[in-house]
């Protein structure tokens, strides 16, 4: 993975392991486009910070890791919705995480 940000051309180690397309069970089409996967990738710091940014000033909430417009990913099934959550994770700074849940047992 290649990214050119100002005068910087970045070439990342391991880049295959910086995305991830999930697939669409449900597919749909939006102005003529058609939308069958959505690709999740890892942010960079500045994009971390932009976002935290962005969430403090205008309440926006979601971070800037998907290769789909926000109005489109509005529109994605809310099943579709959960396995692309699920990736979303994988790639979060681990301070975004949600807490792993307790596989302890209390009798």
């Amino acid at each position: 993975m290649t990214e050119t940000t100002k005068t910087l051309t970045v070439t990342y180690d391991r880049a295959e392991n910086r995305s991830k397309v999930v697939p669409l069970k449900w597919p749909f089409s939006v102005n003529g486009t058609r939308y069958e996967s959505v690709t999740v990738r890892r942010m960079t710091t500045g994009e971390v910070d932009a976002w935290l940014r962005a969430v403090a000033g205008d309440g926006s909430r979601r971070p800037p890791m998907f290769d789909v417009p926000d109005d489109v990913f509005d529109l994605i099934d809310g099943e579709d919705g959960e396995v692309i959550d699920a990736v979303v994770n994988d790639f979060l700074p681990p301070r975004f995480r949600p807490a792993p849940e307790s596989t302890t047992r209390t009798a």
